[in-house]
């Protein structure tokens, strides 16, 4: 039967490969041999809506599909004895003298080669804290990134540092990619950005949201020039506010919200100092924007400050605008 089927003029196989979703050719190939080569030299496309890497609490990497079309998918590799185990919601297998990562990631770049339109999210989540989370990193940007940029509207991770992000961001294709969403894996750790402003694709982004990681209060500017961003430092200055209200107000015409939060507010009377007396209710002021129809709305609350753009006609006669 597999034999004749094999045998089918490479038209005919287009067009049952067309006729079938995603998990059904992903269990075709697993098979024979011969037939994973036959379908994996086709190139049928993947047809994702997105896609998720997972390294557990266990160390083993779930693989998680989301296709167009048809039910998800989850493939769960193991280490084994004898190699690696592959499991699906319904069989495993057992792959002698293959090791459970790179099986992980060849198996997922295949995938991610065939995807011809945009994920909407590419997803990386560590749960494992002792694996070498450096080390898988490595093997997917050597075997997948480098091989074909990934196209994705939004990137979602949990990492460590700085070097974990730098192992991805710069292998996504820049014309699609539009979010960042970072979560570290530590609490109470400072995540650098230094190296990741001097991206093409950091420049090119959108929307950038860190969680669970501070920055350094020096390196707000990094993030004015999104439309829209949430950072965490550890204390914040009236000098820090002064200079982001300047960039917001002058070199960031797309610029819609940028959420501040801070452990620490130093020198709070200079704050009013320097913009006069507040709103009511609330801690709010507000700044006309240069040369538009909008002005910015600065709320400072106990623990966090939300720039935010309005047009202009909303407050004309309600507020004291600046």
């Amino acid at each position: 039967m597999s034999a004749n089927l094999l045998e089918l003029p490479e038209v005919v196989m287009r067009k049952i490969l067309k006729k079938l979703d995603f998990q059904s050719i992903q269990i075709l190939r697993k098979v024979s041999i011969s037939f994973r080569k036959a379908i994996d030299d086709l190139r049928p496309d993947s047809e994702l809506h997105a896609a998720a890497i997972w390294i557990t609490e266990s160390g083993d990497i779930r693989v998680h599909y989301d296709p167009d079309y048809g039910e998800d998918i989850e493939i769960c590799y193991k280490n084994h004895e004898e190699g690696c185990i592959v499991m699906t919601k319904n069989n495993g297998k057992v792959l002698v003298n293959e090791d459970y990562s790179e099986r992980a990631l060849e198996d997922f770049g295949l995938v991610i080669r065939n995807q011809k339109s945009v994920l909407k999210s590419f997803q990386i989540y560590r749960r494992h804290r002792k694996g070498n989370f450096d080390g898988f990193l490595d093997i997917l940007r050597n075997n997948v990134l480098e091989k074909k940029k990934i196209r994705t509207r939004e990137l979602e991770m949990e990492c460590c540092n700085q070097r974990n992000i730098l192992a991805v961001l710069p292998y996504l294709d820049p014309k699609e990619f539009l979010e960042l969403r970072i979560r570290r894996v530590e609490n109470e750790c400072i995540l650098e950005v230094s190296e990741l402003a001097k991206l093409e694709i950091w420049k090119r982004l959108r929307v950038v949201s860190l969680e669970n990681c501070f920055i350094l209060a020096a390196d707000i500017q990094y993030f004015t020039h999104f439309r829209r961003s949430q950072v965490i430092v550890k204390e914040v200055t009236p000098n820090d506010l002064l200079a982001m209200k300047k960039k917001l107000l002058q070199e960031n015409p797309e610029f819609l919200e940028f959420h501040l939060h801070f452990e620490t507010f130093l020198d709070r009377p200079k704050l009013f100092e320097a913009w006069g007396t507040p709103e009511e209710p609330g801690t709010t002021w507000y700044f006309k924007i240069p040369d538009s129809e909008f002005l910015i709305e600065v709320d400072f609350q106990e623990n966090r400050v939300l720039f935010t753009r309005y047009p202009l006609k909303w407050f004309e006669g309600k507020r004291r605008i600046q």
